[in-house]
């Protein structure tokens, strides 16, 4: 893989963790029934 290291941007990653406080909390912020996806799939149907 080193050697197409030079086809693709540098990706950052990150801890879950540590950016959004667990995956617990991801899925209760972005996924449950209500949450920021349901917001964001309804904005794109209206």
């Amino acid at each position: 893989m080193a050697e197409q290291k030079d086809r693709f941007p540098h990706t950052a990653l990150f801890n879950v963790q540590d950016a959004f406080g667990g995956w617990d909390n991801v899925m209760k912020t972005h996924f449950a029934s209500g949450a920021e996806l349901d917001k964001l799939l309804a904005a794109g149907r209206g």
